[in-house]
């Protein structure tokens, strides 16, 4: 549920961080529920909004392999291409 702020500096980081994530290739949320309301409120394509949800397949974060071999696991599982850039934002 997206929240109204009432401070001046609280709307303007609202503003800022939504035009941040409306150029972004890709959003990852937290739920199909954060999915529905982001395309209720911003106008981006559905296909690129892909909801990860919090529990943790060991086999593939806590595996007993080389880093290089992890990373490239994890970008294929969360289909990242070649150099893209991540950015982990968990709120204000």
């Amino acid at each position: 549920m997206f929240m109204k702020h009432h401070s001046f500096l609280g709307r303007l980081w609202f503003k800022i961080n939504c035009k941040a994530m409306t150029k972004s290739d890709m959003i990852i949320v937290g739920s199909e529920n954060t999915k529905r309301d982001f395309l209720k409120y911003f106008k981006y394509p559905e296909e690129k909004i892909r909801p990860v949800l919090s529990g943790v397949d060991k086999k593939i974060y806590f595996p007993r392999k080389d880093r290089n071999q992890l990373r490239s696991e994890i970008k294929r599982k969360h289909k990242i291409k070649g150099n893209e850039k991540i950015i982990l934002y968990v709120g204000s």
